[in-house]
């Protein structure tokens, strides 16, 4: 069995605020606090961008070498010096895009998080930014932010505000269910040496007390919300500095948005039949989920699929599991082919759009032999411990084929 800690969730959410800056006098007035502040935002953004030099939704969006610990060391005496200025000037604008950049910061420290949420919640949960930064909170897997949306949506001031509220909310509530799901493929004794104090401590005991079914099932209701208030609504861009699992595009309407959340939710989720995929391969045959019954499944979608399950292949070499990567011809040229994995051209992206991957850097499912969605993994850490699980629980043969649409 792989060792694999529980907060193996990237290295920027790993990260934590460590260091603080010295001792410094703050700005005499709320105007000069202000300027500091967008001094330093500046500084952080142009950081921020020298960390990728692949545009968003590139395929390899890799970190620059060396640039990763740069950007930590920045946001360790940026972050503080920015919580000092909004504490010393509460209330007012300084203290505003001083919190709103600190609780965006990605990697920030839970209980640092915490209190700029905690701040923003207190002095400005009815300001309308707040709804730009719900956008770059969707993915933060630490405790606290879900009750810091709450509030912000009962105190939004307008209804395109409280849409993308409602709506960010939601999709925060997917990706905490999924992480805790995901912890629970974690042998107990990795969880015990992974734990103790700290963040790692903190958000091995929020996602224990999870019931990942019931925040699903109010992500759900506030998708329906959404659809029904909300249909023509756009989506708000996210912050500069946000790690977000979808490439940078024109906003869409969150009707639409919520309607296909709502679809996944419904039909492609864990305990769900997956719906027959049908695609042509790259050696020119038709390809059907139906047909790889028996077999453990890795379905990949979207230009980062195959990245996200790096090496798999050879790990599972002569065990029963299939890999299948559904690409659009334009990543497939630019990744070349592959002996591992049995690739599906999704010429206009109708597959991807099906299970809601349309906009997706990458998006995994892993099905059982019957062909039931077992996993949706939100870290390509958890994709081998899901494998493994399945393996070790037989393949089912006897069982019968599922159909789609049972639970």
């Amino acid at each position: 069995m792989r060792a694999v800690p529980i907060l193996v969730l990237g290295p920027l959410i790993a990260g934590v605020l460590s260091s603080s800056c010295g001792t410094r006098e703050d700005a005499s007035s709320p105007e000069e606090a202000l300027a500091e502040v967008r001094a330093l935002v500046a500084e952080l953004e142009e950081a921020w961008r020298g960390l990728f030099p692949a545009p968003a939704g590139a395929p390899e969006r890799d970190v620059a070498p060396d640039a990763m610990g740069r950007f930590r060391e920045l946001r360790s005496r940026s972050g503080a010096r920015l919580a000092e200025l909004a504490e010393a000037h509460p209330g007012t604008d300084a203290a505003l895009e001083a919190w709103l950049t600190d609780a965006g910061l990605p990697g920030q420290d839970p209980a640092h998080l915490r209190t700029a949420l905690d701040a923003l919640t207190r002095d400005f949960a009815a300001r309308d930014e707040l709804a730009t930064l719900a956008t770059g909170l969707r993915g933060v897997p630490y405790p606290g932010v879900a009750d810091a949306l709450r509030a912000w949506c009962a105190a939004a001031a307008g209804d395109e505000a409280e849409a993308n509220l409602a709506y960010s909310l939601a999709r925060h509530l997917v990706q905490f269910a999924g992480f805790a799901r995901d912890r629970a493929l974690v042998p107990p004794d990795e969880l015990e040496a992974s734990g103790g104090d700290g963040a790692a401590g903190a958000l091995d005991a929020a996602l224990a007390a999870v019931d990942p079914e019931a925040l699903e099932a109010e992500a759900a209701s506030l998708f329906e919300e959404v659809v029904t208030r909300w249909p023509d609504v756009r989506e708000r861009p996210a912050p500069q500095m946000a790690l977000l699992d979808v490439a940078v595009g024109p906003e869409a309407e969150l009707g639409e948005l919520a309607a296909i959340d709502l679809r996944e939710l419904h039909t492609r989720w864990p305990g769900d039949v997956a719906p027959d995929l049908e695609g042509v391969d790259t050696e020119g045959g038709t390809l059907r989920l139906g047909e790889l019954r028996g077999r453990v499944v890795v379905l990949g979608i979207g230009p980062g699929a195959r990245a996200f399950a790096d090496g798999l292949p050879w790990s599972f070499a002569g065990e029963p599991v299939a890999f299948v990567a559904v690409e659009s011809p334009e990543t497939t040229e630019l990744l070349g082919g592959s002996e591992d994995w049995r690739i599906v051209r999704d010429e206009h992206g109708r597959i991807a759009r099906e299970w809601n991957a349309g906009a997706r850097i990458q998006a995994v499912w892993i099905l059982d032999a019957r062909g039931v969605i077992r996993f949706r993994p939100t870290h390509p850490d958890f994709v081998p411990l899901a494998v493994e699980r399945l393996l070790e629980e037989g393949l089912d043969l006897d069982a019968g084929a599922a159909e789609p649409g049972e639970r």
